[in-house]
């Protein structure tokens, strides 16, 4: 036979890859690097068609947060951002919804937006409570911090500035409920360049992660001498975290990411330090009605 084709017979088929590869001529099988190659890419097919099932199962279910994370470990299996791109197509609308319907059910029940106590209008400066976030400004942002996490990103092009610090004359004071506060820090650009450089001159191999200063901690939403900002900190291309304190004895700061500390934000009606604080201090406040509406 010309082609090199062993001619058929009336034996048994092969039952293996290998029977098969004998049957065309081909003898030995692949060892080494070639071997390790070729399973790494099946497995990683593999993972990936397990994984987006998953994540098309979990949105389908209206469960956005699993579907998030079971995203992002399609993503560190094979590389493939295309589900995280997905489910934040999902995300960023609910996410603007609740703030919009939040801000509502703030004003109505009488929290004076940007107001301190003796202080009309301190954090006014700060922004509107929620405003638009302009492409450009995020593009340079980006450019002049980033690469930013795609999370990050996508979020405020789609909320804007979230700032929701301020006051109500019955409720606990703001540095117990540490209200949500996300402003829009492209329109600090040249301090977080600067920040930035100050950064790669003192930071060794062994120095720390580069952070994006945020907000101020909860201290000083209130007015009340406090310590470092919050700060937002890169995990990775996709997803990042915010550094925040959450007890007013050791005043450290805890990690969490960007999307548990939005729900938790929702979950305590604007107020993601209630998360730490006693029944005593929680009851003051008309959750029910803070949370009317709110896609949890």
């Amino acid at each position: 036979h010309r082609s090199g084709l062993r001619p058929p017979t009336t034996a048994s088929p092969p039952r293996t890859f290998w029977a098969i590869t004998g049957q065309l001529g081909l003898t030995g099988r692949p060892s080494g690097p070639i071997l390790r190659r070729y399973s790494q890419v099946f497995k990683r097919s593999t993972v990936g068609l397990v994984n987006m099932g998953r994540v098309f199962e979990l949105l389908s279910m209206d469960k956005q947060t699993e579907a998030w994370r079971a995203a992002l470990e399609l993503h560190s299996s094979t590389g493939d951002p295309s589900a995280a791109s997905q489910v934040l197509a999902r995300i960023c609308p609910v996410v603007t919804a609740n703030f919009i319907r939040l801000r509502a059910n703030l004003e109505s029940c009488g929290w004076r937006f940007g107001d301190l106590e003796h202080a009309p209008g301190y954090w006014l400066s700060e922004g509107p409570p929620l405003g638009p976030a302009d492409p450009s400004s995020v593009k340079a942002l980006d450019a002049a911090l980033g690469p930013l996490p795609t999370l990050y990103k996508e979020l405020v092009l789609a909320v804007g500035g979230i700032n929701f610090a301020g006051f109500h004359p019955d409720w606990p004071s703001p540095h117990l409920l540490d209200p949500v506060m996300l402003p829009a820090i492209w329109e600090n650009l040249a301090y977080l360049q600067a920040e930035r450089e100050n950064w790669l001159l003192e930071a060794g191999e062994d120095g720390p992660d580069w952070h994006i200063p945020l907000s101020p901690d909860r201290f000083h939403k209130a007015n009340i001498s406090g310590g470092q900002e919050y700060s937002l900190h890169p995990l990775g291309d996709i997803d990042c975290a915010i550094s925040w304190w959450v007890t007013d004895s050791s005043r450290l700061a805890t990690r969490t990411p960007l999307l548990d500390y939005l729900n938790l934000s929702f979950y305590w009606g604007g107020f993601p330090g209630l998360a730490f604080q006693p029944d005593a201090v929680r009851s003051q406040l008309p959750l029910d009605r803070l949370r009317a509406g709110l896609k949890l």
